[in-house]
């Protein structure tokens, strides 16, 4: 076994210092996944509006 070198260091973190990671991301992740949806629904809504409008088109297009 080799010889240790260097100094220990140790550092102090009191109780309520530590990263609690549920209560921390979830606002974030519910941001994150509200914005998704909204932009998925926001997509969705687009392609229905395109689709509508070319439907519409034919229709006037054989009217002539």
């Amino acid at each position: 076994m080799p010889v240790k070198t260097g100094v220990d260091k140790s550092t102090l973190v009191e109780d309520n210092e530590l990263f609690d990671f549920e209560d921390e991301v979830r606002p974030i992740l519910s941001v994150l996944c509200g914005k998704t949806l909204e932009q998925a629904r926001m997509e969705v809504l687009e392609e229905e509006e395109l689709n509508t409008m070319r439907e519409q088109q034919e229709y006037f297009r054989r009217m002539l």
